[in-house]
């Protein structure tokens, strides 16, 4: 909640999910129909018409964010809404050199924009900052080679996506 405080978050706008099948642990698959049941009750609630997720590799091969893509696909596939009223712009997965390139990426994702039909976002330094000091707020996730993250992953400043398409 002091995470989502800090990105300028309602806390009506955030939901807590404490759910014994779906653990924080990078080493387990979750069941992709739990999640979906979760993100189509937040749609409904919220009257959500995108979605930004993960890819097939979950940017660190982290297997809850590969299930939570596996979810987001399964639903596009399965439902209508999510056909035709819902964009799905999913973060491209990065090697781990053009990870941690930080800012120095970005003529590289320039070229590879040339030739994907991509988005790319670029934070400026204020949205750094914010994004930092938000992530410094989430205690139980502030491992050390986050703080790497924090401090050189490319993701702080820029990101590619692109649109999930059936």
């Amino acid at each position: 909640m002091k995470s989502c405080d800090v990105l300028g978050f309602q806390p009506s706008a955030v939901t807590i999910i404490e759910d014994g099948n779906l653990p924080d642990n990078p080493d387990i698959d979750w069941d992709p129909v739990v999640i979906a049941k979760y993100v189509e009750q937040q749609v409904r609630k919220h009257s959500i018409n995108r979605i930004v997720t993960f890819d097939a590799y979950g940017v660190s091969g982290h297997r809850n964010h590969v299930s939570v893509f596996q979810a987001i696909q399964m639903l596009q596939r399965k439902s209508k809404k999510f056909k035709t009223e819902i964009e799905v712009l999913i973060l491209k997965s990065e090697s781990c050199f053009m990870k941690y390139l930080s800012i120095f990426s970005l003529p590289f994702i320039f070229i590879c924009h040339l030739y994907t039909s991509s988005y790319i976002f670029l934070s400026s330094p204020l949205q750094v900052l914010r994004t930092q000091r938000a992530m410094v707020k989430h205690w139980s996730q502030l491992l050390w080679f986050r703080v790497l993250y924090i401090l050189s992953s490319q993701y702080m400043f820029i990101n590619n996506f692109h649109v999930l398409e059936e």
